[in-house]
């Protein structure tokens, strides 16, 4: 899991190793009992007894599902944990994965038109066996370790002259127990327009399994010596050698290549690559803020020039605005003209645009303001009949439905559903005019003081 989603499972603890101990002691007094208290069992029917214990169950899942259950499994509390934990990714990415692809696909295995599945640009991997004694399988585990202590708070040593990295992990891993590659059913897909199903079992977890893991997670943290628990997101640093993140690349990137058939890349190499990956979030977030910024200056320079301070919309700032497509990975800017805003005619003989938005002040004696006197004052103002309004998806009035003719006389602000600090509410009126319905732009009421309108609704 990455490591910000992380955070924010612990953030759900409180960071806190008692808390942990809190909530496993109170899903566990749930198991002792039939998880349904004494007075649901003698005041409710056998059919309601059985929905509070439904609701009971749905609540300790949703709380604690699988996501955080096996993190708080997994997560090391030592260094020899990490370790630990660095060795078994070793075994998962560059042996058993090979494993589970020759299982699938054997040497001799065709495509669907009867060619070699394995020609090129595909290359059969060759699983790989961990050895102390190849430094590129220590680097690896040493510096993955490495990070996974300094994302959970955890000291490590360093590694010198008197104690090398591999007679430090051969320290740490005398202990280790190495699991052998089991037969997998996960499904490998070869054709890429075919999208992966989602497991339906895979996001399930019904409440055995749910205090079984619970026993488990007891069970770890009961010897746990630390009580606060953290979790610090990694960002690559190229120039720092003491963090070990160019190691790692250069060590899980070789591995992989290694495994494939393919030549090493020198470390420097691969410093020089890892380096020049721009992240692309943060990139393409910056210029797209930088042509933003750029239109809002040529609106603020061609909005009221000197010999026309009162043009609302000159000429020239139509002619220099443009829009923009970005494609970093090309990379490629193209900037063109954009289009003229969509114009409408309305049956009252007033044209108008997407965005031209009609405002309506609620008056002083807003609760007396009912939603008949809003009708009216469109009609009055706007010179069009109202058939349909509504604020979002939820509907307010509809012409010629009693049920919403009966909330004519109603308050305005009353059916209306907005926050205290609101100024406006935007909301969508459909017109007829001859029959015809008729779109016109969205209509802003203009909410009074809290002082006039009371408690919002």
């Amino acid at each position: 899991m990455k490591a910000s989603k992380l955070e924010q499972l612990l953030k759900a603890f409180n960071s806190s190793v008692l808390r942990i101990k809190d909530a496993i002691l109170t899903i566990r007094s749930l198991e002792l009992q039939p998880f349904i208290s004494d007075q649901y069992a003698s005041s409710l029917p056998a059919a309601s007894s059985h929905l509070v214990y439904n609701s009971i169950q749905s609540g300790l899942i949703r709380n604690l599902g699988k996501p955080l259950a096996k993190f708080l499994l997994s997560r090391p509390t030592s260094f020899t944990e990490c370790v630990t934990l660095a060795r078994i990714k070793f075994d998962k990415y560059y042996n058993h994965k090979a494993h589970h692809l020759l299982e699938k696909f054997p040497e001799d295995a065709k495509t669907y038109n009867g060619t070699a599945f394995w020609q090129l640009p595909k290359r059969r991997p060759t699983p790989l066996t961990f050895s102390l004694k190849d430094p590129l399988h220590v680097q690896f585990v040493w510096s993955f370790a490495r990070l996974l202590a300094h994302q959970m708070g955890i000291k490590y040593p360093q590694a010198d002259d008197h104690h090398s990295a591999a007679t430090l992990l051969e320290e740490y891993l005398s202990d280790f127990t190495l699991q052998p590659y089991t037969t997998s059913d996960k499904e490998i897909l070869t054709d890429p327009s075919i999208r992966r199903k989602p497991d339906a079992k895979s996001g399930k977890l019904n409440l055995p399994t749910l205090l079984q893991l619970i026993n488990s997670i007891e069970a770890k943290y009961s010897k746990a010596k630390d009580d606060q628990l953290i979790c610090i997101p990694a960002h690559f640093e190229k120039d720092d050698e003491v963090l070990g993140h160019v190691d790692f690349v250069d060590a899980a990137a070789n591995l992989r290549a290694l495994m494939y058939g393919l030549p090493l890349t020198p470390r420097h190499e691969v410093k020089r690559i890892a380096g020049r990956i721009m992240p692309a979030i943060a990139t393409t977030t910056a210029v797209v803020a930088g042509l933003v910024c750029v239109e809002a200056l040529k609106f603020f320079a061609f909005l009221s020039p000197p010999n026309h301070p009162h043009d609302p919309l000159p000429t020239a700032l139509l002619e220099v605005a443009r829009n923009y497509f970005v494609n970093l990975g090309a990379p490629t800017i193209y900037s063109i003209r954009p289009s003229p805003c969509r114009l409408q005619s309305l049956p009252n003989g007033v044209t108008v645009s997407t965005w031209n938005p009609w405002t309506l002040p609620i008056p002083h004696d807003a609760p007396q303001f009912t939603l008949s006197d809003l009708i009216t004052t469109l009609q009055e103002r706007f010179g069009l009949s109202a058939s349909l309004i509504s604020q979002q998806s939820r509907v307010l009035y509809m012409e010629d439905f009693n049920f919403y003719n009966q909330k004519l006389g109603w308050s305005l602000l009353s059916l209306l559903s907005y926050d205290p600090e609101d100024s406006y509410v935007d909301l969508i009126v459909t017109y007829h005019s001859g029959g015809v319905d008729v779109e016109a732009p969205r209509l802003r009421i203009i909410l009074p003081s809290p002082s006039v309108s009371g408690t919002s609704s």
